[in-house]
């Protein structure tokens, strides 16, 4: 794919991507992307895209600018899905789809894969809907942040009203907007250490009623003693900071 450079800094340009977002309402955005969605469905059944020719004006030539430069760097792919993202730009993802299918074509490959992010994925989840035809075998990913982001937000759609905001909230740890932040999948790191500390504190109150239970039923002396050693054990590596993945996976399953 190539480009020209005046093509590429009025497109990815932040003025120009401001400016634009900030002239649509919610309700043109969604009508706009009803129609490139059409749009792109009648023009991948009747154009054949030219891979030589500038991929953001679909020409050879643009005023003065004759100079076609090649993406080669990731940090230019992005830059041009994320102006892609804030016009719509259904037409532009979809060519870039198709390059990435006519890639794993001469490599042989059956399918093609391709990762977004979770904007840019619900953009190309459209695409390929609208062109069942071209890509049934495009097989797109959501990037490993925003599905961890998302499988956050799940715990908070599952547990939130069922205490674990106001265990967040009432213990001091995180304040109420911060909280409801974290359960909703936002500030991720706040939230992986949070759920982390609920995580700790459960299990200690799970053990904690263990032995109690085990002191007032007198069950005691029905544990086996490699149970207690092991449990020492393992007590004393956490505190020596020694405990491999290993050591933890053989207690886990002991």
């Amino acid at each position: 794919m190539v480009y020209h450079r005046s093509c590429y800094k009025s497109y990815t340009s932040k003025h120009n991507v401001s400016v634009s977002v900030g002239n649509k309402s919610n309700e043109a955005l969604d009508e706009e992307t009803k129609n490139r969605v059409s749009s792109a469905r009648t023009r991948s059944q009747s154009i054949l895209i030219d891979w030589n020719a500038c991929i953001i004006c679909n020409n050879k030539s643009y005023k003065k600018d004759k100079k076609l430069i090649k993406i080669e760097s990731d940090d230019r792919v992005g830059r041009i899905l994320s102006a892609a993202h804030h016009y719509s730009d259904f037409h532009l993802i979809s060519k870039i789809s198709q390059k990435c299918l006519d890639m794993s074509n001469e490599a042989g490959q059956a399918h093609a894969i391709q990762t977004f992010d979770q904007q840019l994925y619900a953009i190309a989840q459209q695409v390929k809907w609208s062109r069942p035809d071209i890509f049934e075998s495009h097989i797109l990913r959501l990037g490993g942040f925003h599905t961890l982001s998302c499988f956050i937000t799940s715990l908070g759609k599952l547990w939130a009203d069922g205490g674990l905001r106001d265990l967040l909230v009432d213990s001091g740890v995180y304040a109420g907007s911060t909280a409801e932040q974290m359960l909703t999948g936002k500030q991720f790191n706040r939230a992986v250490r949070g759920f982390t500390i609920v995580f700790e504190a459960l299990k200690i109150l799970f053990v904690t009623s263990f032995i109690h239970w085990c002191r007032t039923a007198d069950h005691f002396d029905k544990i086996p003693d490699v149970f207690w050693d092991a449990l020492l054990e393992f007590h004393r590596d956490v505190n020596r900071s020694s405990l491999s993945c290993d050591k933890l996976t053989s207690k886990t399953m002991l």
